[in-house]
């Protein structure tokens, strides 16, 4: 588990951890960046670059709002 910050800009979320319950995982630094899109309820967010660098095979996230 982990915690930490997040910045968007334009179509870009990165994510950035602050806090970890492993300190290994603390020390590196970890970031990872997304392309964000939007269309009504559903959020697509595909991974683009990390601290190591470009994806290459990115995971694809699709997040339903349910009201």
């Amino acid at each position: 588990m982990h915690g930490g910050t997040y910045d968007m800009e334009g179509s870009t979320l990165t994510m950035k951890t602050t806090i970890a319950k492993s300190p290994g995982f603390m020390a590196r630094a970890n970031w990872i960046s997304y392309t964000v899109k939007i269309d009504g309820q559903t959020m697509t967010l595909t991974g683009t670059a990390t601290n190591e660098g470009p994806i290459k095979n990115p995971q694809i996230m699709t997040l339903t709002r349910i009201e």
